[in-house]
């Protein structure tokens, strides 16, 4: 019998049914959730991965990822299912289609919303292949998928593109979310290519030390993780910088007439509007360099005090070491840095100042990396050593101490004024601006830490569990 496959992309629709009550988890997930009805409890349930691949292909200013993904049905009766995914801002759906049988590959077809529910449900009473693809809100996707068969494996294929925007210098940042609750991956692997000119020594994967670079020619670079028996906690995140260009590059899209490709056809009662053609100009901030210099000074060295909250109740330890790893990566080559711990007090793990990218940063990080996360947090006593260790400011020079953690502290009422004035008395007579980097969003964070940071004209960023650190890079570039 000839297996059809149907894919409809729906803008606007809510979701009230139980599946989105039930089933919703508490953190975004980044992985793909195959969802179906438990035979014995009534109950939805997610199936765990068994496979999950990712292909990227990083090509300024878009990004191609390709997710090839292998969901295990344990039960013994075959299953209807539900797929839901997260695509990132700004992402777009180019491809969706699963397997039928181990070799039988069948595509998605885009169909009109009014059709979908319809066309589907005719094709499971004839017992066919279908999955609908639909926008719920935002950027959220489901897919109907059957049939699913017992004790078995459904692979399913998603690629989307997505726009990745120059920074500073020519410089990229790429995060794929791959936060997962689900059982680890037996088989997981991300690999790609990032093609060029890319600068030679400047990628680097913040979020997975495992990641290995590869000159591919022409300036090109691959890149390969892979691991069994995985349990993704953090996005994966790439940066690297390329090679500016004064050219200025158009380029066009024409897409294909939904249903089938037949070109529009203009008759004497009836006119279709063919598909509308999309253009993309790319300018490199090469060609607007004179206008950059003339309209913006540069902000002067900074010295960075990076303050990592070890104590006992800190969670995310792996978000912790990402944030700290963004930070002094991302700091400018006139910019300098020391790292601490602070818990019960603070802890140096530097000895002065450290340029970013140098040996003596790569082994602060090493050290960190063993840190064990132990005892309360006493930010009073953290802030009077850490600011003690300051060596005396240089002219020119602009100090900041920077604290990243969940900002969760021990006291409360009264004391929790006297621990924030304390706290901003201290680095205002240090003439230390005060910026948090929260990895995690507790409400007692912003009023433990709030005064300390207006009081010098610091800045808060919160970033959520599986969240970006788009936003901390460019500030951190920024100076």
């Amino acid at each position: 019998m000839r297996c059809g496959l149907l894919l409809v992309a729906l803008l606007g629709l809510t979701w009230g049914n139980r599946l989105a009550a039930q089933e919703a988890p508490r953190k975004p997930q980044g992985l793909g959730q195959l969802v179906v009805i438990d035979p014995q409890s009534g109950s939805p349930v997610r199936l765990n991965l068994a496979r999950y691949h990712v292909n990227i292909v990083l090509q300024p200013p878009v990004a191609l990822v390709q997710i090839d993904q292998s969901f295990f049905n344990p039960f013994a009766t075959q299953q209807e299912g539900t797929f839901v995914f997260n695509l990132p801002a700004g992402a777009s759906v180019s491809r969706f289609a699963m397997y039928t049988t181990p070799t039988q590959l069948i595509e998605g077809e885009l169909l009109e919303r009014k059709n979908a529910s319809s066309i589907y449900q005719s094709i499971v009473t004839r017992r066919r292949d279908p999955a609908i693809l639909e926008q719920i809100g935002g950027n959220l996707f489901k897919m109907r998928v059957f049939p699913i068969f017992a004790r078995d494996t459904k692979r399913i294929l998603l690629d989307f593109t997505l726009p990745i925007a120059e920074q500073e210098g020519g410089f990229y940042t790429f995060e794929l979310p791959l936060m997962s609750d689900l059982e680890p991956v037996w088989d997981f692997a991300v690999q790609g290519t990032i093609r060029g000119p890319n600068v030679a020594g400047t990628a680097r994967c913040d979020s997975h030390d495992d990641v290995k670079f590869v000159d591919a020619g022409d300036d090109s670079l691959k890149f390969r993780f892979a691991a069994q028996k995985y349990r993704p906690e953090s996005a994966f995140s790439l940066k690297f910088q390329q090679r500016q260009s004064d050219a200025v590059v158009i380029r066009s899209y024409t897409p294909a007439p939904i249903g089938g490709g037949v070109p529009a056809v203009v008759q004497p009662d009836k006119i279709k509007t063919p598909p509308a053609t999309q253009f993309l100009a790319t300018v490199s901030p090469a060609a607007l360099e004179p206008i950059a210099r003339a309209a913006a000074a540069k902000s002067a060295p900074a010295d960075v005090l990076i303050l990592a909250d070890t104590s006992g109740g800190t969670t995310a330890h792996g978000r912790l070491r990402q944030g700290i790893r963004a930070i002094c990566g991302d700091l400018r080559d006139e910019d300098r840095f020391a790292l601490g711990c602070v818990d019960v007090d603070f802890r140096p793990l530097t000895r002065g100042w450290v340029a970013p990218r140098s040996q003596a940063a790569d082994q602060a990080l090493a050290d960190f990396n063993r840190e064990v996360f132990l005892g309360a947090t006493d930010l009073v006593q953290s802030f009077k050593s850490a600011l003690k260790s300051l060596p005396p400011a240089e002219p020119g020079r602009r100090r900041l101490i920077v604290y990243v953690g969940d900002g969760e502290l021990a006291v409360k009422g009264p004391s929790m004024l006297f621990v924030q004035q304390a706290i901003a008395d201290g680095l205002l007579q240090a003439g230390v601006r005060f910026s948090v980097v929260l990895h995690r969003g507790g409400q007692t964070a912003g009023a433990a830490l709030e005064k300390p940071i207006a009081a010098t004209g610091g800045r808060l960023l919160q970033i959520d569990a599986g969240g970006s650190f788009a936003e901390l890079s460019e500030w951190v570039r920024a100076g």
